[in-house]
């Protein structure tokens, strides 16, 4: 499989994960991995489809959070972060180590809002609601054939 295919099955498998897994490391060194609701999910998030058209860096990730938890308390210490998506029965499987940005701007928090975060926040300006960026740096994977290895993508 050639980089351009690989690259374009990865974007697909955005669309197709429901969750991606998380993994930080705390304040005392200590790694945790969780999953993580994966706002490019089309059928959870469909209000959002379009806020993903025409970006710049199609890898990038985003996801909702509490200010008060703990993966927050490690990415707000530590900016890198890494993570994975897989597709079962396909054995296709990436992970990526990622730059982690916290996007405290209006405007971002409002571009990235679902309805279903009313549940969880007062609204943008709630502030417990808190938005990240993952820009991948570096992807490795496995094709269910052949592993692949990509920076600076």
């Amino acid at each position: 499989m050639e980089k351009k295919e690989i690259l374009e099955k990865i974007k697909e498998l955005y669309k197709e994960c429901f969750v991606f897994y998380l993994a930080t490391v705390d304040a005392n060194g200590n790694p945790g991995i969780r999953a993580v609701e994966n706002l490019r999910y089309p059928v959870n998030y469909p209000e959002l489809v379009d806020k993903f058209a025409g970006m710049e860096n199609c890898f990038d990730l985003y996801m909702s959070t509490f200010k008060s938890s703990g993966k927050y308390r490690d990415l707000e210490k530590n900016d890198k972060a890494s993570v994975y998506f897989h597709k079962s029965p396909e054995w296709f499987g990436v992970s990526m180590l990622c730059d982690v940005v916290i996007l405290d701007d209006k405007e971002s928090r409002k571009k990235f809002w679902a309805d279903k975060f009313d549940y969880f926040w007062k609204g943008i300006d709630d502030p417990e609601y808190k938005l990240i960026k993952l820009v991948p740096i570096k992807i490795d994977g496995w094709t269910g054939e052949h592993q692949f290895h990509y920076e600076n993508i």
